[in-house]
C-alpha cells in the first residue's frame, strides 16, 4: 500500500473513531436539560468530523481502488465498536455501523461514477452533489439516535425531564402572568389605595389565587398537573409592586410532578412516541444542514487548492478516445 494511500487510511480510522465517539456522546434531551452547551459542542464535533472523513473519501477515490471496499467496512467498524463502548446499546451500534458504512460506500461509488462525467477537474462541480445527498445519511444517523434515546427514556420513565417542563411552559407562563395580572388589577383596584403597602398586596393577590385554585375542578387539576387544587404551590407567585405577576416560580416547584405525572401518561403511547421524536428531529434539522452544505462546497475547494499547491495531490493530463455520431 503507498505511503498516501496508508496514511489516508488511518486518518479515516481515526476520524471513524472519533466520528463513533461524538455520536455515542450525543445526548438530544440535554439540550433541554441543562447540558445544552456540550452538546452543541459534541454535534459541531460530529459534523467537522464527518465532513473530514468525506474529504478523506474524496482523496481515496483517486488512488488506487484496489481494497477500498475492505477499507471503509474496517472503519466503519472502529465507528461502530466506539459507539458501543459509549453508548452502550448494542443494537443502536450495530445499525448505525451498518448506515455509517452505506454512508461512506455511497460517497466512495457516487465520486467515483462522477469522475467519468468530467474532463477537467473541479472540485465543487464534482463533489458538492454528493456532499448534499451525504447530509442525508448524517441526518438519519441522528434521527436513529434520537429514536434509541427516546425509547431508553421511555422505558425509564425520565423521557419528560422537570427541566423540560420549564422550558415548555414559558409561552404559556407569560400569556397567563398578562392575563391573570390585568384580571387581578381589574377586579382588586378598589382594594389597591395609594396608600397600600407591598406587603399588603401580595397577601391580597395570593389570597385570591389561592381561591381561585380551590375551584378549580379535583378531576381537572390532577389530569394536567398530576397534584391536588390543594398541593398547587401558588404563594409561590411573584407579586410585582405595580401589581403584575409572574406564576414561574409556582411551575418550577410543580414542575417534578407534572414530568413524573406526563411520564406515566405516556407509558400508553409508548409504542408511537419513539417514532414522533425522531420526525420531530428530523424536521428540526432539515433548515440548519442547507447553509452548512453551502459552507462544506466552499471548504471543498479551499481544501484541494491547498493539497495541490501542496503536491499531495497532482493532476495528469490523458488522452481518452470518444465516440462520434455523424450524419
Amino acid at each position: 500500500m503507498p505511503t498516501k494511500k496508508f496514511a489516508l487510511f488511518f486518518l479515516l480510522a481515526f476520524l471513524s473513531i472519533m466520528n463513533g465517539g461524538f455520536l455515542g456522546s450525543l445526548d438530544f434531551y440535554g439540550f433541554v436539560n441543562g447540558q445544552h452547551a456540550i452538546n452543541l459542542l459534541i454535534l459541531v464535533g460530529l459534523l467537522i468530523s464527518i465532513y473530514l472523513s468525506t474529504i478523506v473519501i474524496f482523496i481515496l477515490d483517486f488512488s488506487d481502488k484496489h481494497d477500498l471496499v475492505k477499507t471503509y467496512a474496517t472503519t466503519s467498524f472502529f465507528f461502530g465498536l466506539t459507539f458501543f463502548f459509549i453508548n452502550k446499546d448494542l443494537l443502536a451500534a450495530g445499525i448505525s455501523m451498518a448506515i455509517y458504512f452505506i454512508f461512506l460506500y455511497y460517497i466512495y461509488a457516487t465520486t467515483a461514477k462522477r469522475e467519468t462525467l468530467f474532463i477537467k477537474f473541479m472540485p465543487q462541480e464534482l463533489f458538492s452533489p454528493v456532499l448534499r445527498c451525504s447530509f442525508f445519511y448524517i441526518i438519519l444517523l441522528l434521527v436513529l439516535l434520537s429514536f434509541f434515546q427516546t425509547r431508553f427514556k421511555l422505558a425509564q420513565h425520565d423521557l419528560i425531564s422537570p427541566q423540560l417542563v420549564i422550558l415548555l411552559s414559558k409561552p404559556t407562563v407569560a400569556i397567563l402572568n398578562k392575563q391573570l395580572g390585568g384580571q387581578l388589577q381589574q377586579q382588586l383596584s378598589s382594594q389597591f389605595g395609594p396608600s397600600i403597602d407591598s406587603q399588603k398586596r401580595v397577601q391580597i393577590i395570593h389570597t385570591v389565587l389561592k381561591e381561585s385554585v380551590k375551584t378549580m375542578p379535583k378531576e381537572q387539576a390532577e389530569q394536567y398537573f398530576g397534584l391536588k387544587p390543594s398541593e398547587i404551590p401558588i404563594d409561590k407567585t411573584i407579586v410585582y409592586d405595580n401589581g403584575d405577576i409572574d406564576l414561574s416560580p409556582v411551575v418550577t416547584t410543580m414542575s417534578p410532578a407534572i414530568a413524573h405525572h406526563l411520564n406515566n401518561q405516556l407509558q400508553s403511547y409508548s409504542y408511537l412516541v419513539p417514532f414522533i421524536v425522531p420526525l420531530v428531529v428530523f424536521l428540526f434539522l432539515q433548515p440548519f444542514m442547507w447553509p452548512l452544505q453551502f459552507i462544506e462546497v466552499l471548504l471543498t475547494g479551499v481544501i484541494f487548492k491547498l493539497l495541490f499547491s501542496s503536491r499531495f495531490l497532482s493532476i495528469r493530463k490523458e488522452t481518452t478516445e470518444v465516440e462520434r455520431v455523424s450524419i
